[in-house]
């Protein structure tokens, strides 16, 4: 007597295909997961200032360093890749050390800006007790004939930027170490400025934000009375 055999059923085509579905999103998923963490791991060399830049700086390389930044891709378009020449360009706007170039504040050389620089001679009690650095905004002040009854004080520059602060070592002016202050200029102020330091006695006043009031201010003594 003959005994049938059972027939193995295969499984319906249906359930391969929802295998293979699932197989090919896990692995989507997984080489998306894969390819996040690399970009968060990956890092791009900007530019950033080795030390206090002036605005109308020439870039050095001792002005440079690259450092290493993790940032969204549209912002890292904003500064300077490291590898950009970016040495003999201008710094259109002052820039702290450590601080990354943008890229918009650089110019190439030869840049004309009409901005000029000028020394003012100051001693650290009319200077803020000399503790300005390159960079801090300045109120420039001169007061003429201090010991007569038309002595007056006028305002000559205001907002005008630190370019630089120079310490004479060893020089000594009334008993304090002298210093000076290099600040960014038109030509007609730093006539202004040529004037009173050869003929006034000079303060200087750092300012926060933009200076207010008229950009000349005159006080007199009799204004005291």
């Amino acid at each position: 007597m003959d005994i049938p055999v059972a027939r193995r059923l295969s499984k319906p085509a249906w359930v391969n295909l929802r295998s293979a579905l699932g197989l090919v999103l896990f692995c989507a998923a997984f080489a998306g997961g894969q390819r996040v963490l690399s970009e968060a791991r990956a890092t791009t060399l900007v530019w950033a200032a080795a030390r206090d830049l002036p605005a109308n700086s020439t870039l050095a390389s001792a002005d440079l360093e690259p450092v290493a930044v993790r940032l969204p891709s549209e912002l890292l378009a904003h500064y300077a890749s490291a590898a950009a020449e970016v040495e003999g360009e201008l710094t259109t706007r002052s820039l702290r050390q450590g601080e990354l170039l943008p890229a918009l504040s650089l110019a190439p050389a030869g840049t004309a800006s009409g901005i000029g620089s000028i020394s003012i001679p100051v001693s650290p009690e009319h200077a803020v007790g000399g503790s300005l650095r390159p960079g801090d905004r300045v109120d420039v002040y001169a007061t003429f004939d201090p010991a007569d009854v038309r002595a007056r004080t006028t305002s000559i520059l205001r907002n005008a930027e630190v370019s630089d602060v120079i310490e004479a070592s060893g020089l000594v002016v009334g008993g304090e170490a002298a210093v000076g202050i290099v600040v960014s200029a038109s030509p007609s102020r730093a006539a202004a400025v040529a004037f009173a330091v050869r003929t006034g006695e000079i303060d200087v006043v750092r300012t926060i934000g933009p200076s207010e009031g008229p950009s000349t201010i005159t006080i007199r003594a009799g204004d005291f009375e």
